[in-house]
């Protein structure tokens, strides 16, 4: 599908491709063919209600307006086309390059500035990853499922939970390039675009070990970096059930063998990486049946008995009262400026925290928050506690009774209990997640 990156008919692709996830790519880089694109609809719906009139097709008024539509469907694609083979002809020079600025934090995020050319480089790169490579994301979901029903299985195991330390900063440059030159599964200009973004990364942070979080080519970088790892440790002695989301690894063995968490490390020291002392938890089941907890992407899943105890993790938990300091902080310092605007966006960001929506621009049923977010709990001890920290802080922040008693109608248990769904617009969501972001 894609064996000519870059040129006019490989962009048009990304287009499609992106319009039936829902992300209308011509709104955003070419206002002027998205003007047509509503002009296209607005005649189809006259042609439409024509039909429904069953005004004759051969008549004067009904010709009028499906020569009119002929021709600005031929309108856009001309100028859609204009503007791609412009993007394809700067993507293909020689000295294209990707520029990032760096965001401190916790971690150091890169950002490529929002145009045209750099989305549809780094689109390209990472179709191409797709193809060639096979490379798809992990899901968390499916990952815990299997988890936990291995976890309630009688049978002797030891289990190593652990991750990787500074991941994404960890990842030689020359380790990973080797192996996609190597291959040459991906195109020479594509690889030449790679190597100049890992450039920008060192000339950015002075160091040639590390690639940049936040540009979405990383993620498909780092897997490929992962892919001999997985297979080492799969094939390690007596090893039940692996799987690694991102950094986060875990594994059991059945039977128990000798030296488990030595051997990871070796394969782990192969890498040039760094395993987290401070994230590693092992837990040994191979004689005695007791009760254990173990925490893995979100969750805390007590085992080891007759009744599984699945609860929010730890970091979840904290994560959800740090949103409400964080929203209620956020309004205390707009409300100085303008009061109902404050109180406005405050409701909302409850309503999102407490409830579920579904992601926008996205045609597929991505739903989020707090049940799609958490749906394998079954122990709701900590959602009781989240609604009673959220209602303390309430009380504590907000003066004003009819208010406070309209954000206590959001809570945790109902959000949970009833799938509680919330609409919201692309510029609500921004503005929602800003007050924690």
């Amino acid at each position: 599908m894609w064996n000519e990156p870059f040129s006019v008919e490989s962009l048009r692709r990304i287009i499609d491709y992106e319009n039936r996830k829902g992300v209308f790519l011509e709104k955003e880089f070419f206002p002027d063919v998205a003007a047509l694109n509503d002009e296209i609809k607005e005649i189809t719906a006259q042609v439409k209600e024509l039909e429904s009139r069953m005004v004759d097709p051969a008549s004067d008024e009904f010709k009028v307006k499906v020569e009119k539509k002929a021709e600005s469907v031929k309108k856009k694609e001309e100028l859609l086309n204009s503007s791609l083979l412009r993007i394809s002809n700067e993507l293909l020079q020689k000295n294209f390059k990707i520029d990032l600025n760096q965001i401190n934090g916790e971690h150091k995020l890169f950002v490529a500035p929002r145009i045209a050319q750099n989305f549809f480089a780094l689109r390209q790169l990472q179709y191409n990853f797709q193809k060639f490579y096979k490379i798809k994301q992990s899901s968390a979901y499916m990952i815990v499922s299997q988890l936990i029903r291995f976890l309630e299985e009688d049978f002797p195991k030891f289990i190593i939970r652990t991750d990787i330390k500074d991941f994404y900063e960890s990842i030689p440059h020359d380790k990973i390039l080797k192996k996609i030159y190597d291959d040459s599964l991906i195109d020479s200009h594509s690889r030449q675009i790679l190597k100049k973004i890992l450039d920008e990364y060192k000339r950015l942070g002075e160091t040639d070990v590390g690639i940049p979080r936040g540009v979405g080519v990383s993620a498909y970088l780092a897997e490929l970096y992962m892919r001999d790892f997985d297979k080492k440790i799969r094939g390690l002695k007596n090893v039940f059930y692996y799987a690694r989301y991102v950094d986060d690894i875990i594994v059991i063995f059945n039977p128990p063998s000798e030296n488990h968490l030595e051997k990871i490390d070796e394969i782990i020291a192969q890498k040039k990486l760094v395993r987290n002392d401070l994230k590693t938890n092992i837990i040994d089941h191979t004689e005695s049946r007791y009760s254990s907890n173990l925490e893995y992407l979100g969750y805390s899943i007590q085992f080891g008995t007759s009744d599984t105890q699945i609860r929010l993790s730890a970091n979840k938990i904290a994560k959800y009262r740090k949103r409400i300091d964080l929203i209620l902080e956020a309004y205390r310092k707009l409300s100085r400026v303008d009061e109902k605007k404050a109180r406005k966006i405050l409701v909302k960001r409850f309503r999102f925290l407490t409830g579920n929506t579904r992601l926008m621009n996205n045609k597929k049923d991505i739903l989020v928050g707090i049940y799609f977010s958490n749906s394998l709990i079954n122990n709701k001890s900590d959602l009781l506690a989240l609604d009673q920290y959220r209602e303390q802080k309430i009380n504590e922040f907000i003066l004003f009774a009819p208010l406070r008693n309209r954000l206590n109608r959001y809570d945790f248990v109902r959000g949970f209990n009833e799938k509680r769904f919330s609409p919201f617009k692309t510029h609500e969501l921004s503005e929602i997640i800003n007050a924690w972001n």
